[in-house]
């Protein structure tokens, strides 16, 4: 059986940064996809410098500049979101320690996280998360069916019984 921490990050290739503004873009999928390949490229750029910390704050700027038109203006779309990994495939927070090896969201939680209630990363949608992922593969499509909850709930259905 496979276990998973998060539902940001099930495994098979699917993630959701849905909370931080993934999806929230003006934009083709293609479009978003060279966005969070270009803001990967742009922080690991940054990241290769011996003093990442006095270089954060210059590291948010440039990658506030990379950006896309909004959907929405007053919803959230941070420019820590991209590409975490070289293949590619799985977007979240650039911040976070599963990135690199030190945490460095305690910089700027305060400023840029929220506290998020996410419904979807609860024991309760556990089975149905790790359906929708080994259905999806990917972080556009699976973002939006686990927000879904009709979808959700159909999808249970269909594989459960």
């Amino acid at each position: 059986m496979h276990t998973i921490t998060s539902a940001c990050q099930p495994g098979f290739n699917a993630s959701c940064a849905l909370c931080c503004g993934s999806h929230n873009y003006n934009a083709a999928y293609h479009e978003i996809d060279n966005l969070f390949k270009e803001r990967f490229y742009c922080f690991n750029t940054f990241i290769s410098t011996n003093n990442i910390h006095s270089m954060l704050p210059a590291c948010y700027n440039a990658l506030e500049q990379i950006t896309l038109p909004l959907r929405d203006d007053d919803a959230t779309h941070c420019a820590f979101v991209a590409y975490t990994d070289t293949s590619f495939t799985t977007i979240g927070c650039l911040l976070y320690p599963y990135c690199y090896r030190f945490d460095y969201r305690s910089l700027y939680m305060g400023n840029i996280c929220k506290t998020f209630n996410c419904k979807v990363n609860t024991r309760a949608y556990h089975d149905t998360v790790i359906i929708a992922a080994t259905i999806f593969h990917d972080w556009y499509y699976y973002s939006i069916a686990i927000h879904n909850t009709a979808l959700l709930n159909n999808i249970r259905r269909m594989c459960i019984i």
